[in-house]
């Protein structure tokens, strides 16, 4: 295992105890499943709550930021952000427009069931859900399903 990965699964470990106590009471709330190579962690999340991946291009060596919202059934796509230009053309992307330094993309796209996750060996991944974070290498999924009911009897 090559050290930012062990670096990176140690940090998603890390992260679970602030994940599962985030859930705001009283909100419709989902199953949001993130799987790695090694581990499988299940978490509460409120519908509507804001996830974002952070990620180094794995051909052009930039940064790119992808914003979504968590749905009932998966993902809806908010707005992806590309350090370069020449990203937005690779994607080919008609809609973009500079922001600052970045060039933005709104989200039109439909519903994504799942994401799934890839970096090159040497780098990592951050997803931000709301203001938890978990960061992992090489390969990750992240779904959403329906919470099991509680059993408070």
């Amino acid at each position: 295992m090559t050290r930012a990965l062990t670096r990176a699964a140690a940090a998603f470990w890390l992260l679970i105890p602030a994940f599962s106590a985030s859930v705001v009471a009283g909100a419709q709330t989902v199953c949001l499943t993130v799987e790695t190579e090694e581990r499988k962690a299940v978490f509460e999340v409120a519908v509507g709550e804001s996830l974002s991946l952070a990620f180094t291009h794995s051909i052009y060596d930039s940064r790119v930021e992808e914003q979504f919202r968590v749905g009932a059934r998966g993902f809806h796509p908010v707005r992806v952000r590309y350090a370069e230009q020449r990203l937005v053309e690779f994607y080919g992307h008609e809609s973009a427009r500079r922001d600052g330094g970045w060039w933005v993309v709104d989200g039109t796209g439909a519903e994504l069931a799942a994401l799934e996750l890839r970096a090159s060996e040497d780098a990592f991944m951050l997803v931000l859900i709301g203001d938890r974070q978990i960061s992992f290498g090489a390969h990750g999924r992240l779904s959403v399903s329906a919470c099991p009911q509680q059993n408070h009897g």
